[in-house]
């Protein structure tokens, strides 16, 4: 009998701290990397004439880290002002703004054309580029419970870099 009142103490002093060690975990969790956006313009010219309208333009990269030396598409982590795919105008002009977690080291500019490959622009560099450093101003939360009297203050943090590139062009070969 001794032994069970043993146990049954030792689970009431273990208890509370099976709900309060995931809160420490989840109350200092990491704040999230930078991500990086590509803001790329360019036109869509058709040596041959012909209309220049409602091509889809969408963005590639290419990163060293991942270790394939293909360009693949950038399809963006879903904000709103991430403009991912774009239809070019009658003067064959686009515009694309992607977001990713991962830094490309080059992109480019291609055509989708169903049922062939996509037909691409001249790769370039993100090295060298104009890059603007995205802030976000936000009130950081206190995890400690307490009721203060005063706010805490609000803090500023990096949380993207935007890449500039200049004017792209994708030549049609048809």
């Amino acid at each position: 009998m001794v032994k069970e009142g043993v146990t049954i103490v030792t689970a009431m002093k273990l208890l509370p701290w099976t709900f309060f060690i995931p809160f420490i975990i989840w109350a200092t969790s990491p704040l999230p990397p930078p991500y990086h956006q590509y803001v790329v313009f360019g036109h869509v010219p058709r040596p041959s004439g012909g209309s220049k309208n409602d091509f889809t333009v969408v963005l590639m990269g290419k990163t060293l880290i991942s270790g394939d030396p293909t360009y693949s598409r950038l399809r963006g982590i879903s904000y709103a002002s991430d403009v991912a795919v774009s239809l070019t105008d009658t003067a064959g002009l686009f515009f694309l703004r992607v977001s990713s977690i991962l830094k490309a080291d080059s992109v480019r500019a291609a055509v989708i054309i169903a049922d062939s490959l996509p037909i691409t622009g001249t790769p370039i560099s993100t090295a060298g580029l104009q890059v603007l450093p995205l802030y976000e101003t936000y009130t950081p939360t206190r995890s400690t419970g307490c009721a203060c009297a005063t706010e805490p203050a609000e803090e500023t943090r990096t949380v993207g870099y935007q890449y500039l590139f200049p004017e792209q062009t994708v030549i049609l070969p048809f």
